[in-house]
């Protein structure tokens, strides 16, 4: 698996890289040979969860009860600061618009007949 497409950290402090899509899944690779997986089901369910939300990212260690670190740490309980790739991802992905430290996710898109 090569390195992907490359992005910077919420942070602005630092570039990783992953592969994959939101369909898909991603593996993300950042840090000195680390890497973790963010299942495609975790991204349909967080797109079906904040749609049509504007959402704190919650970018710290303590996140904020409602922010979309806390609900990423429930899902992702091994990594330690998913929002800090995964909010990256959904904005290059236009799912989400960053506005200061906050994430506005795009409605729900309309079931197709």
């Amino acid at each position: 698996m090569g390195a992907g497409r490359s992005l910077t950290a919420w942070s602005n402090k630092g570039r990783f890289a992953f592969v994959g899509g939101l369909e898909l899944g991603t593996k993300v690779l950042h840090g000195r040979g680390k890497s973790f997986v963010v299942p495609a089901e975790v991204y349909a369910e967080l797109l079906q969860r904040f749609a049509g939300q504007e959402v704190a990212i919650g970018a710290s260690r303590r996140p904020p009860r409602d922010s979309l670190n806390a609900w990423l740490r429930k899902r992702l309980p091994d990594v330690e600061l998913p929002v800090a790739y995964v909010g990256p991802i959904l904005v290059g992905a236009g799912a989400a618009e960053r506005d200061g430290d906050l994430l506005r996710f795009a409605p729900a898109a309309a079931p197709q007949s």
